[in-house]
């Protein structure tokens, strides 16, 4: 009887190691999975029509440079959707750039559809993501405008 108590009690203390060795590795590796999409989508995405690039950080920050001009934030990723949140456009405040516009309006009443469409712009952009973390497109201005974005397999 002892016999069979030292042999149970040592194969247990070979296999408990083991168990929980392989417990740990299958937290981490399912754990580390929630991360790993937002990791495929950092680097620079390129819009086929209109010359626009978008670089995602490992900082979840982001810049956007289009027309001559750059948007710099904050980006999130919730299920497909990038939300991209400015702090700055064109290197002045979200409040700067907000009057500037609101400025321009007065002088040339014609650029009023643009500025409004710029605005909008500034209280954040989604980027929807298709599945394989390739492309993106983003609706401006309540679909007005959209631009398709590539993602550029060497960043």
């Amino acid at each position: 009887m002892n016999q069979g108590i030292r042999r149970q009690n040592a194969y247990t203390w070979h296999v408990k190691p083991l168990f929980i060795f392989a417990v740990i590795i299958a937290a981490l590796f399912v754990g580390g999975c929630k991360g790993s999409r937002e990791s495929q989508l950092v680097g620079t995405w390129k819009a086929s029509q209109s010359g626009a690039s978008l670089d995602l950080k490992e900082d979840k920050t982001f810049a956007l440079g289009a027309v001559g001009s750059q948007t710099i934030g904050k980006w999130s990723l919730e299920g497909s959707n990038i939300s991209l949140k400015p702090d700055t456009f064109g290197g002045k405040t979200k409040a700067e750039a907000i009057k500037e516009i609101d400025e321009l309006v007065k002088k040339n009443p014609a650029a009023a559809a643009t500025a409004g469409a710029v605005k909008q712009t500034l209280e954040g952009m989604t980027m929807v993501v298709t599945e394989d973390n390739k492309k993106g497109s983003i609706d401006i201005a309540g679909g007005q405008m959209k631009i398709d974005f590539v993602k550029d397999p060497a960043k």
